[in-house]
């Protein structure tokens, strides 16, 4: 992972959540690296690259409403 994304994801996660202390943020990065790699491994490439980059939203938004909340 390049120092930049790292920057980039960092101040994503302060930016949302100012309140987390430095390990905390560094859980939400890499909640957020997990959701990416993950959804690279699923997208279709036929497909636009909004509705990609939608689909990396809904899963941050899944993962952020907390899983145990979304089972059934």
């Amino acid at each position: 992972m390049t120092d930049r994304l790292v920057a980039d994801l960092r101040a994503w996660g302060l930016e949302r959540h100012p309140h987390l202390s430095e390990p905390e943020i560094m859980l939400v990065i890499n909640v957020a690296v997990t959701v990416l790699g993950t959804a690279v491994q699923y997208w279709q490439v036929d497909r636009p690259a909004a509705e990609r980059i939608a689909t990396v939203h809904a899963m941050l938004d899944h993962v952020g409403a907390g899983l145990a909340a979304t089972e059934g």
